[in-house]
């Protein structure tokens, strides 16, 4: 895929993860994408001496000394390629690898516990909680199916 056309699926992406009801996914993502890639580079900066007078580079004379070099954190924008990378990515972690840890908690549970379905609530609080219980066949399904999909999409953007 061209640049553009990375740039055009991550905006897509991005507008399916928000449908989706996963916003905060693609929050996370795009304050990433802001901040941007950190690269190291290194500066030679010009060491300056107590009592010299300041001139110009360009000044008649002008000599300056170099100091050692230091190495700084650069930020540079990420590529359409990159920020899909990103995304992608990010979905993987938060849909299925969240699912998979599901399925693996439950099961150390059952096994411990004699049970597959446990309510989360919190102490002393009014609330019903949140039933949590093996991913059943459908989600298992779904999961495949997006885990194919992720799978084609890092092949078209060359990840």
């Amino acid at each position: 895929m061209t640049e553009q056309q990375d740039a055009t699926t991550y905006s897509q992406l991005l507008d399916a993860v928000r449908a989706s009801g996963l916003g905060w996914v693609a929050d996370q993502v795009e304050a990433e994408v802001a901040a941007g890639r950190l690269e190291a580079v290194q500066v030679t900066p010009v060491r300056e001496e107590p009592g010299l007078q300041i001139t110009f580079p360009s000044a008649p004379g002008f000599r300056s000394q170099r100091g050692p070099k230091t190495e700084y954190l650069k930020s540079s924008p990420y590529s359409g390629t990159e920020r899909a990378r990103l995304l992608l990515d990010a979905i993987e972690q938060a849909v299925l690898r969240t699912i998979q840890m599901q399925g693996v908690a439950v099961s150390i549970f059952s096994e411990r516990l004699g049970s597959s379905t446990f309510i989360l609530a919190a102490p002393n609080q009014a609330s019903d909680g949140v039933v949590v219980s093996m991913p059943d066949k459908t989600q298992i399904e779904s999961m495949a199916s997006l885990e194919a999909a992720l799978g084609r999409l890092r092949n078209l953007i060359g990840t």
